[in-house]
Order: C-alpha cells, then sequence, then structure tokens
C-alpha cells in the first residue's frame, strides 16, 4: 500500500469516527464563542464561502473499488523475525526428543535451549552420516543449513527427514524455523 493510499484510507478512517460524535445539540459554539443553527452554511473563511469541489480526498461514501491495490485497507507493518525462545519452546522443544533428555542422536545434545544453540549455530555436523561436515545453521542462510532442510525435507536434504519416525511438522513451524535463521539466527 502506498503512503498516498495509507493517508487516503486513514483520513476515510477519521471521517467515520467523526460521524459517531454524539449530537452536539440545536446550537454549537464557534471559535469565536458566537453559535450557529445547525442549518446555517457551512463556512471556513467568512461568509457565503462555498466547500471546496477540487479536494483530491475521496468522498467517505463512495469507497474506492475493489481491483488490484484497491479495497485493501490493511496496512503491512511487517512482522518481526521469530526469536530463539519462540523457535525452542514450539519446534526443538516438543519435536525433538532424539536429542533431549541426554539423547544425542547425531551428536546433537539440545537439553535445554542455551545447549541447543551452542550445538547448532555455526557448527558442522558430526558422524558419518550424509550430513557430516555440513553446518546445522548457517545464519542468515536457511537453505545451507541443515536443520532447516531436515525439517523441510526439500532439496537440500542430508539423511533422513526429522522428526524422525513421525509426520512433517506443520509449515507455519518450519517456517518459524527458516525465518529465525534468515533473519541472522540470533540467540
Amino acid at each position: 500500500m502506498t503512503l498516498f493510499r495509507f493517508c487516503l484510507v486513514m483520513a476515510a478512517a477519521a471521517s467515520v469516527l467523526v460521524g459517531c460524535l454524539p449530537d452536539p445539540g440545536p446550537f454549537y459554539p464557534r471559535p469565536d464563542d458566537s453559535t450557529v443553527a445547525p442549518d446555517s452554511p457551512p463556512t471556513t473563511d467568512g461568509p457565503n464561502v462555498t466547500p471546496d469541489t477540487n479536494n483530491p480526498l475521496p468522498d467517505t461514501n463512495n469507497p474506492l473499488p475493489d481491483g488490484p491495490g484497491n479495497g485493501d485497507t490493511t496496512v503491512d507493518m511487517g512482522s518481526a523475525a521469530p526469536t530463539w525462545t519462540q523457535v525452542f519452546n514450539q519446534v526443538i522443544s516438543p519435536n525433538c526428543s532424539c536429542h533431549m533428555n541426554g539423547g544425542t542422536s547425531g551428536g546433537l545434545n539440545m537439553d535445554d535451549a542455551n545447549a541447543a544453540y551452542t550445538n547448532l549455530v555455526g557448527v558442522n555436523a558430526r558422524g558419518a552420516g550424509p550430513c557430516s561436515g555440513q553446518t546445522r545453521v548457517v545464519a542468515s542462510d536457511s537453505s545451507s543449513s541443515v536443520l532447516y532442510n531436515k525439517l523441510d525435507g526439500g532439496g537440500g536434504l542430508c539423511g533422513n527427514q526429522m522428526p524422525r519416525n513421525a509426520p512433517k511438522l506443520a509449515q507455519n513451524l518450519i517456517d518459524m524455523v527458516r525465518d529465525w535463521i534468515d533473519a541472522g539466527a540470533q540467540q
């Protein structure tokens, strides 16, 4: 959404909010403390001034037509990358039991968040398997990270898809790991 469109949407929203204000009654005060009957013509700089018909703001009673870029009143403010705590608590801890509680399958211990981070980020996989020597998590590069490829099961997969002997993780969890890695894999 362009800044101009965002401003138009905000102006339209403000005019709707003004329409929700309580009725001021038969008379309302002017800035100079005089009163005006509600059926008096609108004025801006004095008597007999007509409203500006060249106003670029849209008529709030006639919204923009739907179409590419129109009718969309949402504003994408961007989304923050997932944190390591979120990744560990929502993905690693509930799904990687072979690497927890003393289990070190593939030489990888992820008993807690600190151990998991220390043994994943910038560390090569160990053992004689097909992943040996490849980096488990390459900060800012999920496609080169063994962790992401094992969860995703895509073209960069070495060895078995994880979690082993279990259904593939939900896509939103795999995306969370990808987004965390691509944002720099910060602790």
